[in-house]
């Protein structure tokens, strides 16, 4: 197996990638996996939990406490072990997902996850040291915002973790860009600063992502 560069994007060939901050995705060597069928319900919120906290790692019970509350300790378990199982076997790649010491994580050595990349590049653009240079700030701000297209799993419907996974992911865009929109400013660049102000209410809604189109 290739080993990935530390700044490797969803272009390396990982042997699985995980969209998410867009239309929901997963890719398996470069192939889309197909999500039809009932048994592979929860196998795929399994997946989504995992990408809601970025890949992990993730208690076990923090997640059987999400996925199974209805169920007591000793089902709910259970039910993860099963679970966990038929998401190994529909991933084709069982290391991808790693189980060990009462935690669960997706292996970031193979397996691209967009919020985990995300995160990361949110990080960077409130990293002075990152933003110190224009072209850093504009290369920040164009990977942020083609990581993040769209509110996290917009489409799905709501559940206290989905929910919580995407106001914080809002709230992380926000943050980030107003850091390079403040790092722009110190530059002289207040036009600069006001569109990356503007580009950040764009994922949020689809009326400021017209409004944006049309004022551009």
């Amino acid at each position: 197996n290739l080993q990935h560069p530390a700044d490797a994007d969803d272009r390396w060939p990982w042997k699985l990638k995980l969209y998410t901050l867009r239309p929901f995705e997963v890719r398996i060597d470069e192939e889309p996996l197909d999500y039809d069928g009932k048994a592979r319900t929860r196998p795929l919120a399994l997946l989504k939990l995992l990408a809601a906290q970025s890949g992990g790692p993730i208690a076990i019970t923090r997640v059987t406490d999400w996925l199974w509350p209805d169920q007591d300790p000793a089902q709910a378990r259970g039910s993860f072990d099963v679970t966990a199982s038929r998401l190994r076997g529909m991933l084709r790649h069982k290391e991808a997902l790693a189980i060990g010491e009462g935690k669960v994580a997706l292996d970031a050595h193979l397996v691209w996850v967009d919020t985990r990349a995300f995160v990361e590049t949110a990080r960077r653009c409130s990293d002075p040291l990152q933003t110190a240079a224009k072209r850093s700030q504009s290369v920040l701000f164009h990977r942020l915002t083609d990581l993040y297209r769209q509110p996290f799993l917009q489409l799905d419907e709501e559940e206290p973790w989905t929910v919580e996974a995407r106001t914080r992911y809002a709230a992380l865009l926000n943050t980030a860009i107003e850091a390079l929109a403040r790092a722009a400013e110190a530059d002289g660049q207040r036009d600069e600063a006001a569109w990356m102000r503007e580009r950040a209410s764009v994922a949020q809604s689809p009326e400021a992502r017209l409004r944006l189109i049309v004022n551009r």
